[in-house]
């Protein structure tokens, strides 16, 4: 496996990836009501792509994984009760953070994740934060697992119906 900054010619293949990913988990659980066709979609990855905050894990030449990697919090963070107050240059914040189903429980998330701790490591930054709908269970169990600390459950000011409020977590270097 190996991770790369998405490139304009893989854009589409990873907005497939998210299609595929989004289309199976509204057949089962959406744990984190992602919304297929909506979010995540192929223009986002294309914009993300551009910002050079898209990030793709490959095993061969098929996507497993993906995941955004920026200082944009899309929201209002400052109402996080953060350990560390910093502003949005000193952290990174991960979004859009998927495995394929077919590849689940097969350390592709932890090797995304890791990757992520060392590129903000690399960069200086002071933290990684990232927000999580509040029932998305393994989402929340999964970055507890690797240390991330959650600091409270907030409105980000998004105005989502259907997601008031967000579980704020931090891993602090």
């Amino acid at each position: 496996m190996r991770i790369s900054p998405c490139t304009p010619q893989c854009v589409e293949q990873v907005g497939d990836f998210y299609d595929q990913t989004v289309l199976y988990l509204t057949q089962t659980t959406n744990w984190p009501k992602w919304r297929y066709k909506f979010y995540p979609t192929t223009s986002s990855v294309e914009q993300n792509t551009k910002e050079g905050s898209q990030y793709v894990c490959w095993q061969g030449d098929k996507v497993v994984g993906a995941f955004v990697l920026n200082n944009d919090p899309q929201g209002d963070y400052s109402v996080g009760s953060w350990s560390k107050q910093l502003d949005d240059s000193q952290f990174l914040v991960i979004h859009s953070f998927a495995t394929h189903p077919n590849m689940y429980k097969q350390g592709i998330a932890t090797k995304m994740l890791n990757f992520c701790l060392e590129l903000a490591q690399k960069q200086g930054k002071q933290a990684i934060r990232l927000d999580v709908v509040p029932t998305n269970l393994p989402a929340r169990a999964f970055y507890e697992k690797h240390g991330f600390v959650f600091v409270g459950e907030k409105d980000l000011k998004r105005d989502f119906d259907d997601i008031p409020t967000f579980c704020l977590y931090e891993y602090n270097f």
